[in-house]
């Protein structure tokens, strides 16, 4: 079992609600899922500033306006 990176509040639900998925390309970028709310954001991961440790911050979101939409994300080319 790998260990924690970090943790970080989101905007909503939490759980299963906020699944990520991390590029293919890039472990720099991940893309998080809301199926409660109905929304999907792109997350950027790096280092923290001054402490060596690693976060996180939202960079981008779509709502998607059908009442909550899903859990899992997938990345296209």
């Amino acid at each position: 079992m790998g260990k924690k990176l970090f943790m970080v509040p989101t905007t909503t639900m939490s759980g299963i609600a906020n699944a990520v998925t991390p590029a293919p390309w890039s472990d720099e970028w991940v893309a998080m899922a809301d199926f409660g709310t109905g929304y999907v954001q792109i997350w950027r991961l790096g280092e923290e500033k001054g402490t060596g440790g690693v976060n996180a911050s939202p960079v981008a979101r779509v709502d998607i306006l059908d009442g909550g939409c899903c859990a899992n994300a997938i990345w296209l080319d």
